[in-house]
């Protein structure tokens, strides 16, 4: 049998997004899912990731996440994220 869980896994394009789909589509219960707190939690930890990858480098993180440094500053101030310390 398949189901959505194993459609999201090979409709996503990479490892992290596969698992993120996976976590999502199980996450929702019969409560539902607050969609914004929960997009809001992926964007920030990629926000944070990037940041780790690039030793706190804004304009390479920005590039990483294929968005102008203008954005990427932007969705840092609007989330409270500070430069992780190298």
């Amino acid at each position: 049998m398949i189901t959505a869980k194993d459609l999201l896994e090979t409709a996503a394009p990479t490892p992290d997004l596969r698992s993120v789909a996976a976590a999502t589509a199980r996450a929702i219960g019969e409560d539902g899912l607050d969609l914004d707190a929960t997009m809001t939690d992926i964007e920030m930890g990629y926000l944070k990731r990037a940041l780790e990858m690039t030793g706190g480098n804004y304009t390479k993180a920005a590039q990483l996440l294929k968005m102008s440094l203008r954005s990427f500053r932007y969705k840092l101030q609007k989330y409270g994220i500070d430069k992780e310390p190298v």
